[in-house]
């Protein structure tokens, strides 16, 4: 089985070579927007930060999400500073174990963790995460 969030022809071609799949392998895609998940977009001000947090407070206080950061390092900030102004956040990279994305995956998917801070390299893992 080959799982990927997002891939080219040429990276489906590849796979498909690599892992000598044969013509009769199913293959499945759809669009990356999907019904149960929104997408907000906010201009990013002087205050970011606490822009962002007054966000969540405001509007989705109660509610589970995702934040995409451009570098690891600013994924384990993020994270770290929402935990700080009592946030339940885990970052989520590639320098993380196995074991430890399981976790925060896990975590997260119960409610015992409320946003996941990632890299926007998150689709070279073969995780999906969705707003349960």
């Amino acid at each position: 089985m080959a799982l990927t969030a997002t891939a080219t022809k040429v990276t489906v071609d590849d796979v498909v070579k690599r892992l000598g799949l044969r013509d009769d392998f199913a293959f499945f895609t759809q669009s990356f927007n999907r019904p149960n998940l929104r997408y907000t977009i906010e201009p990013k001000t002087k205050n970011w930060m606490e822009s962002m947090m007054d966000f969540i407070s405001s509007k989705h206080r109660q509610e589970s999400g995702v934040i995409y950061c451009l570098g690891r390092e600013k994924c384990e900030e993020v994270a770290k500073k929402l935990n700080e102004k009592g946030f339940s956040a885990k970052h989520f990279h590639a320098r993380i174990s196995a074991a430890e994305k399981d976790l925060t995956l896990n975590q997260w998917q119960n409610g015992k963790v409320q946003i996941i801070v990632a890299t926007v390299s998150l689709a070279s893992f073969t995780y999906v995460l969705g707003m349960y």
